[in-house]
């Protein structure tokens, strides 16, 4: 599944505002990873066995995978700064879009192999779930991962309303395709301190 397919899944799963998580799913997604004994805990509380089980177990393990590998996403070092940008010839006020969307881009792309596991296994879990099942905690796990695809989205919208020859600069600069620190990029760029 690539990239595409897998925004596709989330888009098509991805309901976030009509989530309505149970305290008990809340709790134990809140605080990845899940362990193995609040995972058995879980599936017993919700009478969840058989197939039905083992596919949930995957999934859970897929989504710690996930977090595991959005966190190491996260964490890089690499700080972009004005004279890197300045060449480029944009103006400072379309810094912060630019600098968004393509921390996105490289976010996702850093995740895609993690996500794109996560996206199979949340969709066998919603073909395994019974007609009259809830599927609370699908959509609860779905919306806890996914949402980061839906806030791209609306970057990549922001970013396609720029003048064409800030994105044609963009898109050329091969250093912002390098994974990097957003927020201290930021900072760096416009001189804020913490």
């Amino acid at each position: 599944m690539n990239l595409s397919s897998a925004f596709l899944v989330a888009g098509l799963l991805l309901n976030v505002s009509t989530v309505a998580a149970t305290p008990d799913y809340q709790e134990i997604l809140n605080k990845p990873p899940v362990q193995p004994s609040e995972l058995n805990t879980l599936l017993d509380n919700f009478g969840i066995e058989g197939f039905e089980r083992q596919a949930m177990s995957a999934l859970i393990e897929s989504y710690n995978r996930l977090q595991s590998k959005r966190k190491e996403c996260e964490n890089v070092d690499n700080v972009l700064n004005k004279s890197q940008l300045s060449p480029l010839k944009i103006n400072m006020k379309h810094y912060p879009l630019v600098l968004h969307y393509f921390d996105g881009l490289n976010k996702n792309q850093c995740e895609s192999a993690e996500f794109s596991e996560f996206s199979k296994l949340l969709v066998v879990n919603h073909a395994t779930k019974g007609q009259h099942s809830d599927f609370t905690f699908l959509e609860a796990i779905n919306a806890a991962s996914s949402s980061r695809y839906a806030h791209f989205i609306e970057a990549e919208a922001r970013f396609n309303a720029l003048p064409e020859t800030v994105k044609e600069a963009a898109l050329k600069a091969d250093f912002l395709r390098n994974n990097f620190n957003y927020l201290k990029s930021i900072e760096q760029i416009y001189g804020f301190e913490r």
